[in-house]
């Protein structure tokens, strides 16, 4: 019995050792591990310090409107005869839009040119006249009074069929159509808005801190959303 307990007392200051010695083996491992595998040395970009001027920045939400942009009116009444442009659509200046019944002031132009081209032979022959001496200076003053009367007519005439035939004042592009074939217009009828859009105004505000850095001639970047990704700079 003696003899057991003496093994048995043996193995357990073995089995005691063991693990002793193994968890100073492991721990001796352990710290050599960390020893050998040092993490690696920090790596450092070093580049040449350069003075900048910094960008001050200010931002703002504003709207865009155009430089140029009317509604497009008659100067005088009358019935439209042609409508000579389409809704939406890109216009040159000078460009016709309505025409509106000028028949009657075709053929008094006609009347007047005639009664003019008559009134410039009558002057000729007086003058030719007086200048031989076979007619007197007053057929020449009714003569050139007579066609200077002609002249003027033909021009009136002229500026009102002009007047009826509205053009584009500018060359950008037309809105909404606003009148009908056939409608009898007054003066002042509006016909078709026109807007320039080669150039625009950037409308925004600001605080008054702010305005204090603001000058003329300072350049300004805009976004819109109708162009995502693009910048427009002024």
């Amino acid at each position: 019995m003696r003899r057991w307990l003496i093994i048995i007392g043996s193995a357990l200051v073995l089995l005691v050792g063991v693990i002793w010695g193994f968890n100073a083996f492991r721990a001796h491992m352990i710290a050599q591990f960390f020893k050998n595998n040092k993490p690696p040395p920090t790596v450092v970009a070093v580049a040449e310090a350069k003075s900048e001027v910094l960008p001050n920045l200010l931002t703002a939400v504003g709207d865009l409107a155009a430089v140029n942009q009317v509604n497009v009116t008659t100067d005088v009444n009358g019935r439209i005869t042609e409508i000579l442009f389409q809704p939406g659509a890109e216009v040159k200046a000078g460009d016709p839009l309505i025409q509106i019944y000028d028949a009657p002031d075709q053929s008094d132009l006609a009347s007047y040119k005639a009664q003019t081209l008559a009134a410039q032979l009558a002057l000729d022959r007086a003058k030719t006249l007086l200048a031989k001496s076979f007619g007197p200076q007053a057929t020449v003053d009714q003569a050139q009074a007579a066609y200077d009367q002609g002249a003027a007519a033909v021009a009136k005439t002229e500026a009102i069929i002009s007047q009826k035939r509205i053009t584009a004042p500018f060359s950008g592009a037309l809105g909404v159509r606003l009148v009908q074939l056939g409608q009898y217009l007054s003066a002042g009828t509006q016909i078709v808005s026109l807007t320039d859009l080669s150039r625009l105004y950037l409308n925004f505000t600001v605080t008054e801190k702010d305005r204090a850095v603001l000058d003329v001639g300072q350049t300004v970047r805009i976004k819109v959303d109708a162009y995502p990704g693009r910048t427009f700079e002024g």
